[in-house]
Formats: structure tokens, sequence, C-alpha cells
């Protein structure tokens, strides 16, 4: 550090995106706070904070204000130096899974703002809360959309994700394009060696036939036999090494292919596992919620002398929106499930081509395929057409109202 910089009395990461806190002077953190609360005054407006349906904002209301009263003890005590240090990194940067600020400068705080541009406060509210691992249950639907938006930005979905897939998609075709020259390259210099190590063996064998045709006359009718017998090793051994050198590349090919689809498959059953348990608590929450709230509707309450309770269109709001986002998470799982099945598909299928062509290689060795036709039935098994993987139902369609609206969103039941 250069001798004209002070010593920052701490440091506090603020999120991906954005340099770590590096206060010098107390007055700096007082600063701080107050531009994250200018930055989140949007959030504390009456709309997104009673009519959202979510905590959100109030929430970083109040944090931000007791950090504010902190930093304002700070600058009159710098002893408190650990306690500021300590409120600010549980603020910014707690245990994974634990509530957090998000700070304006950040990579989310960014997010959330373009969210507030584009779609209005209401959904930029939603948008907070996934993101700072707090509660989104709420009816409201832009709100929904905000919360969706967030969720989507934590799993890496935005609108270049395609540009970014195609790019990868682009550098892996470059790659195996290489990958493609460098072994046709090998297999030509392997295949001019063995054919001048097999011209050199059909002349040596030539030449012995000669030799065998001067002594014919001598050695008689076993020394032809045993000559003729040496021609066809050596046929047997040329068609031997063209045949291996042929399927010696789609050996490596299949492995590499394997690897990749076992590889997805893996990160698709941790995703899987991993949205199966967010959804079921977040599914459970908020049924509870509805139920929650049904039940304070079904209570008659006194008006007038007249008892009163909810009208049933009330309930059947409440029940359609459950079974709507049970739907939603149902089907997301679904999507989820049969990507991992997929993926698993096409990696068996392909270990199970590289086993056939193994095992096809180890009998030419033996010589164990001579007069059968295996080259046929094993090629036609290797350039049959590859499935795209993935899984067809082959169950009972499911007569309930959640299995018919997943069936609905995924296109409609499949036929046979």
């Amino acid at each position: 550090m250069p001798d004209n910089m002070p010593t920052p009395l701490f440091e506090v990461n603020l999120g991906p995106g954005v340099v770590p806190f590096r206060p010098a002077t107390a007055q700096e953190v007082v600063d701080f706070l107050d531009a994250e609360q200018a930055a989140w005054s949007w959030a504390f407006e009456s709309e997104p904070m009673t009519q959202s349906g979510i905590d959100t904002p109030n929430q970083f209301r109040l944090q931000l204000k007791q950090l504010r009263t902190l930093a304002s003890q700070f600058v009159n005590d710098p002893g408190n130096r650990d306690q500021m240090l300590g409120a600010l990194s549980q603020a910014y940067s707690p245990q994974p899974g634990q509530p957090r600020l998000i700070a304006s400068a950040s990579e989310d705080g960014a997010f959330v703002l373009s969210i507030r541009e584009s779609m209005g406060d209401m959904a930029a509210a939603g948008a907070m809360a996934p993101l700072s691992t707090r509660p989104s249950s709420t009816s409201v639907p832009a709100v929904q959309l905000g919360v969706l938006a967030g969720t989507s930005h934590l799993l890496g979905i935005n609108p270049i994700t395609p540009v970014a897939a195609k790019k990868a998609l682009e550098g892996t075709r470059t790659k195996l394009n290489t990958a493609f020259s460098t072994y046709d390259s090998r297999f030509t210099q392997l295949h001019n060696e063995g054919a001048n190590l097999i011209n050199s063996q059909i002349r040596r064998g030539k030449a012995l036939a000669r030799l065998a045709l001067r002594k014919q006359k001598k050695l008689g009718h076993a020394l032809t036999v045993q000559m003729t017998d040496a021609v066809a090793d050596l046929k047997a051994v040329e068609a031997a090494y063209r045949e291996q050198m042929a399927l010696k590349a789609p050996v490596e090919y299949w492995r590499s292919k394997a690897s990749a689809h076992e590889g997805k498959a893996k990160r698709q059953q941790k995703w899987a596992s991993i949205y199966g348990a967010t959804a079921t608590v977040t599914l459970l929450v908020g049924l509870s919620c509805l139920a929650s709230y049904a039940l304070k509707a079904a209570t008659p309450v006194v008006i007038g002398g007249q008892p009163y309770t909810a009208p049933p269109a009330v309930f059947f709001i409440l029940a359609t929106i459950g079974v709507v986002a049970s739907t939603i998470a149902f089907w997301v799982g679904r999507i989820f499930v049969r990507l991992y099945l997929s993926e698993l598909h096409l990696g068996m299928d392909a270990r199970e081509r590289e086993t056939m062509v193994q095992t096809y290689l180890a009998l030419i060795a033996e010589r164990a395929t001579e007069g059968t036709d295996d080259r046929h039935i094993v090629l036609s098994s290797l350039f049959r057409p590859t499935a795209d993987g993935i899984v067809k139902e082959e169950g009972p369609q499911d007569p309930s109202l959640a299995g018919v609206l997943a069936r609905v969103l995924d296109g409609g039941p499949k036929r046979p």
C-alpha cells in the first residue's frame, strides 16, 4: 500500500461485482449508509411497503436504520470498531442461507434497479426478496413477476444466457473440429506407416512365395500348403489392422461424449435436488399462508348485530392460487427430472457404444470374428440414430387437476 494512502479501519465484502468496503474513517461508514438509504428510498414508499405483500422493503429500512444509528455511535466512540465491523459483515456477507442486505453498487443491486426501471417499483420490491434470501410469498402479480426475475438472476438465467450458450457451443464446435483434425492427421500418419509395413510384408510374402515356387518340386505339396497359410495370415493381419484403425477414432469419440453427458447428468441431479427442496419448502409455506387466510375468512364477524362471513368466491380464488402455484412448482420440477434422465440416458447410450466397439476390437485381436457378420451388426449399431434422451411417460395419466394442468403446460399428453 502506498505511504500516502490511509490504513482502512476494516474490510467488508459487499457482494459480487463491487470492491470490498474499506473505510479509513468512521465518517465514511456514515456516508456509505446514508448513500445506501438514499439508493433504496424508493422501496420505503407506501406502495412497495404496504401493497407488495412481502416484508422485504420494511426489513431493509429497519436494518439500514439500525446500522446508521450504530455508525453514529461509532463516530463518537471509535472503540466500537469490532461491533461496527460485525454488524456490517452480518448485514452484507452473512452465512449462506441467512438474510442479507443488497449493496446498491453490486451486481444484484444493479439488477434490482434495472427491474425497477423496466417493470416498476412493485416488481423491483419482489426481486429484492430472493436476492436478499428473504420470504417471497405474495399474491400480487407484479411482485410475483419480480420474484421470478430475481430467482432467474440467481440461477444465471438472463437475456444474454442464449448468447453465452451460443458462444460456448461455437467454442466447443471449434475444439471438436480441431480435435477431429488432429485425430485425422494422426490416423493418416498411422495409416501410411501401416501401409508401408503391410507393403513390406506383402513384398516379403511375395518373395517367399517365389522361393516356395522354386523349391516346390523339392518340398512337395506340404511346403505349398504352408506358404499359402503364411500369405493368408499376412492378409488377415492387414485386414485386422485396417479394422482396428477404422474403429479407434469412434472409441475415443464415444468415450468423451459419455463423460460429457455423465457430467451434465450429475449437475442436473444437483439442481433438481436443490429445486425440489426449495420448491417444497416454499410451496408448503405459501399453502399454509393461504390456509391460514382461508380460516380467518371463514370465521364469522358480527357487523351491526348480524354475523358476516367472506363470500365463497374468496375461497375459490384462494384454492385457485394454491392449485396454480402447486402446478407450476410440479411442472418446473418435472422439467428438471426429465433433463436429468435425458443426460443419464445419453451417457448410458454412449457407454454402450464404446463398450461395443472395444469388445469388437478385442474379438478382432483374437480373430474370433472370421467368417461372421459381426462387422455389419456392430457398424449398424454404432451409426444408428441417437435419440434425444427424453424419457417418454409410460404410466397412467394423472387424473388430478394439478396433473391435468401440468400436461397442458407441457404441451398435452404424449401419444405412443
